[in-house]
């Protein structure tokens, strides 16, 4: 082969073959060997760590986002001391809700390339304005509960879910009414549980037989409270006591309850417990919790008795990890069953453990963790190892 031949055939076919691996080589760091490193993600949370969707949703995961991103940084809406104040007298102050606006609204002078926005960006603000601040930003939609039917009589505020799901690049939801609920609007939804910590060991129990109950001053006014009748229906028939941890001791006449205030430490009394109960009401907003109660009672291994009510029926095996409930009679007879059979809780709290592995934090942390990097990451920019194979 002469001198020239050998220049045309390396000019022409070596540069097309290295050019094939080159584009190769680029494929793979993108999408199998070096996963992208997001800049920066800020966690908008509603709440500051007091609020417990917040605390379990947004500050729980900010370790774990370090996997995805170099910084994470969570900047709550409501602070603790608005927070207390609400839990005191039902409201918030004034000057807690015009701090609450000025804040967040100079966290957006800072660099927010990417978002996880819990609900809302400003709680009442119309759609328009959010729409403004997020112009530039990449952002996922986090929900746990239905909060549609707050704004549900407000014209102005009506459709303002809706317009922020569907500019979105992504959604998580807690359940599935939210992701049936949301698929419609956004095609990229996550099915992401509110994640416990870990699964607690076998403990010694009250000498009574105990029923636990635990959750924000929302549920024990809308669904404890309530629940008095058969309540005391069940206490002419079994002996027991109800643990209830919570805000504030709730008004249960008649009912033989023990109250713990609320703290992450207190959250250890549930395994010492015999049962856990998870009465709801059939009604919109119902239908849109998450279980979360129930999930609690699978960490700590015991069983449970719950109204088969949305996410209620996809958490709890009925029979194996505990027993669905409509009527007071369904509710006394469940009880009255756990309360003679030791044998039968034991095989249930065993069965509860075993669930409870699904549900952890370790175990859902790296689904979350690549959803986030797939869906905030902006594929025209590639992490370092890519942009140096783009200069070649």
């Amino acid at each position: 082969m002469s001198y020239r031949a050998f220049q045309f055939f390396s000019r022409r076919y070596l540069k097309k073959w290295d050019n094939d691996v080159f584009q190769l080589e680029k494929v793979a760091v993108r999408q199998y060997i070096i996963p992208v490193m997001l800049e920066k993600i800020t966690l908008f949370s509603r709440y500051a760590v007091n609020g417990a969707s917040s605390r379990l949703r947004q500050f729980h995961w900010r370790d774990d986002l370090l996997t995805c991103a170099e910084n994470v940084d969570v900047a709550p809406f409501f602070s603790e001391k608005a927070l207390r104040a609400f839990y005191a007298g039902g409201h918030y102050p004034v000057k807690s809700l015009l701090a609450a606006y000025c804040r967040r609204g100079i966290e957006f002078f800072r660099k927010n390339p990417y978002a996880v926005i819990e609900y809302e960006l400003f709680p009442g603000m119309p759609a328009w304005v959010e729409k403004f601040f997020l112009r530039h930003v990449r952002y996922v939609v986090d929900f746990d509960d239905d909060v549609w039917t707050k704004y549900g009589k407000n014209p102005f505020l009506r459709g303002k879910y809706d317009a922020l799901i569907r500019g979105a690049a992504g959604v998580t939801v807690a359940n599935r009414f939210l992701r049936q609920k949301v698929e419609p609007l956004n095609a990229n939804v996550l099915l992401l549980p509110t994640p416990i910590e870990k699964v607690s060991l076998p403990q010694e129990k009250f000498p009574v037989f105990t029923l636990a109950w635990i959750g924000s001053p929302t549920t024990r006014r809308a669904y404890l409270e309530p629940f008095v009748p058969v309540l005391r229906q069940l206490a002419e028939k079994v002996r027991f006591e109800l643990l209830v941890i919570a805000d504030r001791k709730p008004e249960l006449p008649g009912v033989p309850c023990r109250f713990e205030a609320w703290s992450e430490e207190k959250e250890s009394l549930l395994a010492r417990c015999h049962a856990g109960i998870m009465p709801l009401a059939d009604d919109a907003f119902a239908r849109g919790k998450s279980a979360y109660k129930l999930i609690q009672y699978l960490g700590a291994g015991i069983p449970s008795v719950a109204s088969p009510v949305g996410e209620n029926r996809f958490v709890l095996r009925n029979g194996e990890t505990g027993f669905f409930a409509s009527t007071p009679a369904e509710w006394c007879k469940a009880i009255e069953t756990l309360a003679a059979d030791e044998n039968l809780r034991d095989a249930m709290s065993l069965a509860a453990r075993k669930e409870a592995i699904c549900y952890l934090r370790s175990t859902l942390s790296p689904r979350y963790c690549d959803f986030l990097r797939r869906t905030l990451g902006d594929s025209r920019k590639g992490n370092i190892c890519e942009k140096n194979l783009t200069n070649r």
